[in-house]
């Protein structure tokens, strides 16, 4: 009715599981050419398989791209602040909203990376349990689900990567809270304004620890980032002084050159 229309020079179509003689019908039917995987859409990469640590180079790429671009600039402290929460963490969290991020993906915050895409997961199985009737929840209820609830739907080996970690978030909830009830009851906690809101969700999985009485000593405006982090690591006694590299494989003499003692550590320094 609008008058648009596909552009076939532009524009690939994707199969699995489809006979050749099918494929090649569809193929005609609709004057498009058959894509490969993996393809980036919208700067992300898709792949038909579980993602590898491999197709996360880029991101790692552009980072450290944004980062050395901007030490050429005379910033100020606040505007680094500015360009990192702006457009580092919205890169992170545009990528982790999209996919499921690996383990051990160097570069980047793991923790934190894998709290956030257990809220992604997390509001998924919100959406799933208060049965929101779009086109998604009815796929996955017929074919996933099967018109069982989202609680008690079993595992399967034929699911893909990212319903297997639906399951996988769904039974950590469970073992955490306990029941079915009660996990309704922590994911409608973070329920603002009948949206589940994935920052109240984010503290609820993220590992939280009891906060220590030299934080705020440590972490100030007042302060460079530089020397707090040299800070931090001397009062966790994570320095690398000569016994912590002793005992890390590299085998120094142990000696003070300030004072000609043996045995230097934290104690001895401070």
């Amino acid at each position: 009715m609008s008058g648009l229309c596909a552009n076939p020079e532009k524009t690939n179509i994707y199969m699995g599981g489809v006979r050749d003689d099918i494929k090649k019908g569809i193929l005609q039917a609709t004057g498009f050419m058959e894509g490969d995987f993996p393809f980036r859409y919208l700067g992300v990469p898709l792949n038909d398989g579980k993602l590898n640590k491999g197709m996360f180079a880029d991101l790692l790429n552009r980072v450290q791209k944004a980062l050395q671009h901007w030490s050429t600039y005379k910033l100020s402290y606040a505007g680094k602040i500015r360009l990192l929460n702006s457009v580092i963490f919205g890169m992170e969290q545009y990528w982790c909203s999209t996919l499921l991020i690996p383990k051990g993906e160097g570069g980047l915050n793991i923790k934190k990376v894998l709290a956030w895409n257990k809220c992604i997961l997390g509001k998924w199985i919100w959406e799933l349990d208060k049965e929101s009737g779009s086109l998604w929840f009815e796929w996955h209820l017929k074919y996933n689900i099967k018109y069982r609830s989202i609680w008690t739907a079993p595992s399967k080996t034929n699911h893909s990567e990212s319903w297997r970690s639906i399951l996988k978030v769904r039974d950590e909830l469970l073992l955490h809270t306990g029941d079915i009830q009660t996990a309704k009851q922590f994911l409608s906690s973070c329920v603002h304004q009948g949206k589940l809101q994935l920052h109240l969700l984010y503290d609820k999985f993220r590992q939280c620890m009891n906060p220590v009485s030299w934080a705020r000593v440590v972490w100030q405006r007042a302060i460079q980032p530089k020397h707090s982090v040299f800070l931090i690591l001397a009062m966790q006694k994570k320095l690398a002084t000569i016994d912590q590299l002793n005992c890390r494989g590299i085998q120094l003499v142990n000696r003070c050159v300030l004072c000609k003692t043996d045995n230097k550590n934290h104690t001895l320094i401070f």
